[in-house]
């Protein structure tokens, strides 16, 4: 009997040993930390139907697809981040307009008057921009692919890394602007005035400069394109 009782003994404490054994243990999934980390959005386009479109009027992140604002005074208005597609805004007044980042795709803003106004980083893409005033507008990285700038006036603009590939700049007036490091490619600039303009580092591959007036102020000749002949 005692030989038995002793059995099961050594028996017990061997099972309690194991099983402190293995709660001792570490998990082979350790707990892990589910904080996210914070990502930055885009705000939320606001609807601005009802917000008074006057000068020095907060319209940033407004939904502006197709607005009329054509004629409007929108002096020192704040368009940042604003999505306006199409939208006309033919003749209206947005000088020193802040209109950084702003959707303005397909938009028409023939004949309005953008001095000192900032663009950057705004897609331009197919604006039409015909006989508008940018002189000193600030366009750094905007993308005026497709643009139509014919008589534009960007007297002393500053466009560096500006995308105006296949953009119209007929006749534009470009004195002592900034396009440095811009892609210029296959854009039409033929009798544009480009007198003491920086185009160091700018992309002219098959630009037309036919007739344009060049940095030096010497006339290029005929079919010059990509480099003033």
């Amino acid at each position: 009997m005692h030989g038995r009782r002793i059995g099961i003994a050594t028996l017990a404490v061997s099972a309690a040993l194991a099983l402190g054994a293995c709660s001792s243990q570490p998990d082979t999934e350790p707990a892990r930390d589910v904080a996210t980390t914070p990502t930055t959005q885009a705000p939320a386009l606001r609807d601005c139907s009802d917000i008074p479109k006057k000068p020095k009027a907060d319209l940033s992140n407004c939904d502006l697809r197709g607005a009329d604002l054509a004629n409007l005074n929108l002096t020192e208005v704040n368009l940042a981040g604003a999505d306006l597609p199409k939208a006309n805004l033919f003749g209206a007044n947005l000088t020193k307009a802040n209109l950084t980042g702003a959707n303005l795709v397909g938009a028409t803003l023939k004949v309005a008057d953008l001095p000192g106004a900032n663009l950057e980083g705004a897609n331009l893409t197919e604006v039409n921009l015909t006989k508008a005033g940018l002189g000193n507008a600030k366009l750094f990285k905007a993308d005026l692919k497709e643009a139509n700038l014919a008589n534009a006036d960007l007297a002393g603009a500053y466009l560096p890394k500006a995308n105006l590939a296949n953009a119209n700049l007929f006749k534009a007036v470009v004195f002592g602007a900034d396009l440095s490091g811009a892609n210029l490619t296959r854009a039409n600039l033929s009798s544009a005035e480009l007198p003491d303009a920086n185009l160091e580092g700018a992309n002219l591959r098959g630009a037309d400069l036919s007739g344009a007036t060049w940095t030096d102020g010497r006339v290029c000749a005929g079919k010059s394109i990509g480099k003033c002949k």
